[in-house]
């Protein structure tokens, strides 16, 4: 009954392919994976969905697959999602999904993958987004979501990449940040994030990618970073960024694509940017740097 639900409220008439829905056996309709007697995955991208998530998708708890992605469902994501206690992958992206993440989200203790990219979600991301901590990839992406980042984010211990962009929230990156050991990934791009970067930053020894261009963010660069040996990628151009380039950030070795433009870092370049044998793309353009250039550069 959950899955007629769906049916009905997702426009199942109009779908791409509805072979043997309604009919028959359940483990034969297409996009439906049936285990053990239980619906376990729904495998429906791209299929010309049309409509919104019914609440009754709560009553399949044995899910742990849901495939919604580059469809056209509207509305919210229901509250009852929280009740799929077994879900490992969610992926919602390319909707047009509306109205604010439920706080039952933070009940999915078991779900690895949580991808939201391109669709428009308001309201800000509750606290109890910390309950997901088996998380690996969280995408955010082009969103309207508005607000602070909730410090409850340091809970998710075992993210691996952390995309919030083209959103817009706003306030500081909480210190919380620096308990996500595993982060390989970080992106709050084109947002309104205000306040420095947190000295914790540099506890994410295995950060590769770490991008923080057009928001407003202010204050010195921490000295930390130099510790982000992993480092390949740091962007972090159109902010109010100030004070002198630290002396340690000359250790990023694998740094290959830097770009501190249009901010307002004073000082000369430090000399230990001859360290940096990696880079490949180094911009810092419309600052108030003074002095010469290194030599060794």
């Amino acid at each position: 009954l959950a899955l007629v639900a769906l049916y009905d409220s997702t426009g199942g008439s109009g779908w791409n392919n509805s072979n043997n829905w309604l009919s028959g056996s359940v483990s034969a309709w297409y996009g439906v994976i049936v285990t053990g007697g239980h619906v376990t995955e729904l495998r429906l991208s791209n299929n010309n969905l049309v409509g919104t998530i019914p609440g009754s998708i709560g009553d399949l708890p044995e899910l742990t697959h849901i495939h919604f992605h580059d469809n056209q469902l509207s509305g919210p994501i229901p509250a009852d999602i929280g009740n799929l206690g077994s879900l490992v992958h969610l992926n919602l992206s390319m909707n047009q999904i509306n109205d604010s993440i439920p706080s039952t989200i933070g009940l999915l203790s078991n779900l690895e993958y949580f991808d939201l990219y391109s669709n428009q979600v308001e309201g800000s991301i509750p606290t109890q987004i910390g309950g997901l901590t088996s998380l690996k990839y969280l995408d955010f992406d082009t969103n309207f979501l508005t607000g602070a980042l909730p410090s409850t984010i340091g809970s998710m211990t075992m993210l691996e990449e952390l995309y919030l962009g083209g959103n817009q929230l706003s306030g500081p990156i909480p210190s919380e940040i620096g308990n996500l050991q595993k982060l390989n990934a970080f992106s709050v791009a084109y947002n309104q994030i205000d306040g420095p970067i947190p000295e914790s930053i540099g506890d994410l020894e295995n950060l590769a990618y770490l991008l923080l261009f057009n928001n407003q963010i202010s204050g010195p660069l921490p000295a930390s970073i130099g510790e982000l040996t992993n480092l390949v990628r740091l962007w972090a151009h159109y902010n109010n960024i100030s004070g002198e380039i630290p002396e340690e950030r000359g250790s990023l070795a694998a740094l290959e694509d830097l770009d501190l433009k249009w901010n307002q870092l004073s000082g000369s370049s430090p000399t230990t940017i001859n360290g940096m044998t990696g880079l490949q793309n180094f911009q810092i353009n419309n600052n108030q740097l003074t002095g010469s250039i290194p030599a060794g550069i």
